[in-house]
């Protein structure tokens, strides 16, 4: 993870990339801590993952785990339920920082062997992947300081342009 002007990225993309795994698949992903201020943890959710026996991997701070201080690293590794496939997506699970741009794609395929293509069913050659998130070309942190201001009246902040990958 890491900081450049008002994004936090992973691996310098905009969204994150995208992890493809197949359902009782291993998932093994290395995480390091690149940001610079002493108070920026930061942790991983698998959005949409059961994380059955992995509750420690889930990435909620506070709840399963601490966060990952700066300049440190923490490994995820879990195992993908065999009954569980589909298109999800992973984010920072600390602070705001998934506003500031960290999450991306994670897509579970089904597992080998399994009938029933969906392609063959419903007749396209091929998926696509599309991501949808707001660029408010401030930090998140600011925009939080903002919208819970007595000031901003509970008016939600508005994007200026949304973003797609």
């Amino acid at each position: 993870m890491q900081r450049n002007g008002l994004l936090t990225s992973c691996e310098g993309e905009f969204p994150g990339p995208t992890i493809e795994a197949r359902s009782g698949d291993t998932l093994i992903v290395q995480v390091e801590n690149a940001l610079e201020a002493p108070d920026d943890g930061v942790s991983i959710h698998w959005h949409g993952l059961f994380m059955k026996g992995y509750n420690n991997m889930d990435g909620a701070v506070g709840f399963t785990q601490c966060a990952i201080p700066p300049g440190r690293n923490f490994t995820y590794e879990f195992r993908i339920g065999d009954d569980q496939y589909g298109t999800y997506w992973y984010h920072a699970h600390s602070q705001v920082q998934r506003g500031d741009g960290l999450y991306g794609g994670l897509v579970i395929h089904r597992p080998d062997g399994v009938e029933g293509s969906e392609a063959v069913r419903y007749g396209y050659q091929r998926e696509v992947l599309l991501l949808v998130g707001d660029w408010y070309h401030r930090s998140a942190g600011d925009m939080l300081a903002w919208y819970t201001s007595v000031g901003a009246f509970g008016n939600e902040v508005c994007p200026l342009f949304p973003t797609l990958k």
